[in-house]
């Protein structure tokens, strides 16, 4: 199975290019943006003021997804560690420690 692209991680301008190359204007890439970064979602159809066959355009071409917690530990300390998977088997290991005035996350 071939995974498709993800549009996670991609700039503005990047959006703008992948969207362009659908055939759709650029400045949908504003209106995608606000769904990924900012409302966080996971599925093209609940970006409900983006028309249906754009949507599905995206859908055909592109990956949303985020990464799943295949691990969760704990300490007393309040530092967590997270194992995240993701689709194309691989795993990443994070660690966030906190302190009185931040955290710190470490990949």
């Amino acid at each position: 199975m071939e995974l498709k692209p993800t549009l996670i991680g991609k700039t503005r301008e990047e959006l703008a290019e992948a969207v362009v190359a659908l055939g759709h204007p650029a400045f949908r890439a504003k209106q995608l943006w606000h769904w990924l970064y900012w409302r966080g979602v996971t599925d093209f159809d609940a970006m409900s003021n983006l028309s249906k066959p754009f949507r599905a355009d995206l859908a055909a071409a592109y990956d949303i997804s985020r990464p799943t917690v295949s691990q969760s530990l704990n300490s007393t300390d309040g530092t967590a560690k997270w194992l995240l998977s993701y689709p194309d088997g691989q795993e990443t290991e994070t660690v966030h420690i906190p302190e009185t005035d931040r955290g710190t996350l470490c990949v």
